[in-house]
């Protein structure tokens, strides 16, 4: 796995610190047209547009303030594929 892998993710982790526009943040990270699977009931996102729209925005929209906080990060291989991940 290389660190630009790893680099990139704490980016997009450290853009959800804070309550604000992520439009940027979540359109550098993923591509355009990702299958982005999140929690039921929102489930599978086609698109960084819908990840947006049906997802990011009603939560910030829901829960005034809210932000992330990373406690464990995670990179590795499994089943020859590259991982990276992280949970608070």
């Amino acid at each position: 796995m290389s660190s630009h892998d790893r680099s990139l993710y704490l980016r997009y982790a450290d853009a959800l610190r804070n309550p604000g526009d992520l439009s940027a943040a979540v359109s550098d990270f993923f591509s355009s047209d990702a299958n982005i699977n999140v929690v039921h009931p929102f489930n599978e996102l086609q698109g960084v547009d819908a990840y947006l729209s049906r997802f990011v925005v009603p939560l910030q929209q829901a829960f005034v303030g809210l932000y992330r906080r990373d406690d464990i990060f995670m990179s590795g291989q499994f089943e020859g594929k590259d991982w990276v991940s992280s949970t608070g």
